[in-house]
C-alpha cells in the first residue's frame, strides 16, 4: 500500500510516517511539502485560485514520485 502526504510544513512528516508505520509496517509513505500552500491561503483565501493550482501541483508530484 502507498500512502501520499501534502504538508504544508516539514514538522508533520515525521509524525505522520510514524502513524502510519504503526498501522502498517508495509505502507509506502510518500510526502510533498509545500509551505507556500499555507502562505498563499492566508494571503488570498483557502478556495483562492492560487491555493488550488498549488494543491494540483503537489498532487501531481505526488503521483509521480
Amino acid at each position: 500500500m502507498r500512502i501520499g502526504f501534502l504538508h504544508t510544513s516539514a514538522v508533520h512528516t515525521d509524525t505522520f510516517e510514524q502513524l502510519v508505520a504503526q498501522a502498517d509496517a508495509t505502507a509506502e509513505t510518500v510526502t510533498v511539502v509545500d509551505e507556500s500552500l499555507l502562505d498563499d491561503a492566508r494571503a488570498h483565501g483557502p478556495q483562492s485560485d492560487q491555493v488550488r493550482v498549488g494543491i494540483n501541483s503537489a498532487l501531481d508530484r505526488l503521483v509521480e514520485s
